[in-house]
């Protein structure tokens, strides 16, 4: 009989497609490698003599997997409804259909997870790439490919062990969440009923079934597309760096998305960011307060120090702590003004207009030169030209228009330095420790594992992630960025929490990764 429990939590595996199990190609925008390492981990903690009077509750906390990045349709004719040139949408069945596609590239994690919900308890929670685990659909299927893994005829044989949750994890001093909800470029509106309103002025087939934040479309319809030719372009962070580096390093590339798929990106865009009627939102909201009821009445059953009324308002001062969508701010000048800046074409113009503009500065400063070396005859239109303006309006309009770029640009983003995601979550595990009264506050999202105490012995952790982080520099991979995780046991002194790394020391060998070949599509022209 085991005597102790423990907790491991780990979050951001980000499993896609994988490998092809027919070309042993992997995908190009695969972020998960350490398929071996993971099950190396879940045996170690299953077999380990150490932990045999250990009952073991694994959380993966959030962006489990990355259905954003599964991109691949089913062969041939089919009832799924295909997103042209993005892949399937976000509904049920389309979402079940991509886990079963991730089940066949990452084989090994899914049967060394059977295995372990064979004899310990699985938490999952759902994060912003993930969030369609919020269907019955997919989690059915998810139950499905474990039974598959290890060959049981009963998926109801795993189903008591493992265990669904849309927002957080709460069991006593233990509080986990992914954490998506107070980053604003991440966050949703109503996260236990994400689905997006209907909308007469979008057509049912741009319809997404999910209210996908910013942070999903620039996956879905910009990173997806970039790496086709750089693959961890998504895993350079912070991401404003890459993208500078990519427009440095780049340009021709990053001008030929700019006109072909950043188009569709800003189209898309701008019409997830246009104002929806507050009445599109009623279905919903209602939803999300039955929802919170319900879990409150839960908590109520699981942790009876506090009554069920006394759970809903603590739910619902967890909710209010949520960030607004960038999507949402309708009510500053800043993202107003950025909102009209936004169109298909609009944009790609304006983001090239500076350059333009340096372009003419620079030819009006070499025109004077010219017209001084050239022959007599061939500089009768620079001359020609100079007699019309003279050089000191060209100079006073070219430095003029510089002036108004510049202001224009300090003028819509002059504010404070903005608190970085960092710093936002360990603020809000301080309200979390507050409201919950949990000792150990666990999210992850950031991709930055992290250890911060919260007084009273009260400690905020981040359990980082397992996929691979460059830095934007050198594209070499930073320390202690990935295969960390939290690891909770009760001791007869009780509880203690560590920040922990896995040191992949297997000795088995594994097949190399080879990535597919490039493919481009047609360029999207509306």
């Amino acid at each position: 009989m085991k005597r102790w429990a423990g907790y491991l939590i780990v979050s951001d595996l980000h499993l896609s497609e994988g490998r092809d199990p027919k070309t042993g190609h992997v995908s190009r925008r695969e972020d998960f490698f350490f398929d071996e390492e993971f099950r190396h981990f879940l045996d170690h903690h299953l077999s380990a003599p150490e932990w045999s009077e250990v009952e073991w509750t694994l959380v993966i906390n959030g962006d489990f997997m990355d259905f954003l990045q599964v991109t691949s349709v089913p062969p041939g004719e089919c009832d799924l409804r295909v997103d042209p040139r993005f892949g399937l949408k976000a509904g049920p069945l389309e979402s079940a259909w991509r886990l079963r596609r991730i089940f066949a590239g990452h084989h090994t994690v899914f049967r060394s997870l059977a295995r372990f919900l064979l004899y310990h308890r699985v938490v999952i929670i759902a994060g912003n790439h993930d969030i369609e685990f919020v269907y019955p659909e997919v989690r059915e299927a998810l139950l499905e490919c474990l039974a598959e893994a290890v060959a049981l005829d009963d998926p109801g044989a795993l189903a008591a062990n493992l265990v669904f949750r849309n927002w957080f994890f709460l069991n006593g001093p233990i509080y986990v969440e992914h954490g998506q909800q107070y980053d604003r470029l991440n966050c949703f509106r109503n996260l236990l009923d994400p689905r997006l309103p209907d909308d007469p002025f979008i057509p049912p087939a741009d319809r997404q079934d999910i209210d996908l934040p910013l942070g999903a479309l620039f996956v879905r319809y910009m990173f997806n597309e970039i790496e086709t030719s750089s693959p961890f372009a998504d895993n350079i962070k912070p991401t404003g760096r890459f993208m500078t580096w990519f427009l440095l390093n780049r340009p021709l590339e990053a001008m030929r998305f700019l006109f072909s798929d950043g188009r569709e990106m800003m189209r898309r865009l701008k019409r997830n960011w246009r104002p929806v009627p507050p009445e599109a939102y009623q279905e919903r909201d209602a939803r999300q307060m039955r929802e919170m009821e319900r879990l409150g009445e839960e908590l109520a059953e699981q942790l009876p120090l506090r009554d069920s009324k006394q759970w809903k308002e603590v739910l619902r001062e967890i909710d209010r702590l949520k960030a607004t969508s960038i999507l949402r701010e309708f009510r500053s000048f800043r993202w107003r003004f950025l909102r009209r800046l936004i169109g298909p074409l609009r944009t790609p113009i304006l983001l090239c207009l500076p350059l333009l503009i340096v372009a003419a500065g620079g030819i009006l400063a070499v025109l004077p030169l010219l017209a001084a070396l050239l022959p007599s005859p061939l500089a009768i239109g620079p001359r020609w030209l100079f007699a019309i303006a003279p050089v000191p309006l060209l100079e006073t309009v070219r430095w003029l228009l510089l002036g108004l770029v510049t202001a224009l640009v300090l003028l819509l983003f002059r504010s404070r330095r903005a608190p970085r995601t960092k710093e936002i979550l360990r603020a809000r595990a301080a309200d979390l420790r507050r409201l919950t009264g949990a000792r150990f506050i666990v999210m992850g999202h950031t991709h930055d594992s992290d250890l911060w105490p919260l007084g009273d012995g009260a400690i905020y952790f981040n359990s980082g992630t397992w996929t691979k982080v460059f830095s934007h520099e050198e594209r070499i991979i930073r320390e202690e960025k990935e295969l960390t995780f939290v690891r909770i046991v009760a001791k007869p002194s009780g509880l203690r929490g560590k920040l922990m790394k896995w040191e992949a020391s297997g000795t088995s060998a594994r097949l190399a990764y080879v990535f597919d070949e490039i493919t481009r599509p047609p360029a999207f022209f509306d």
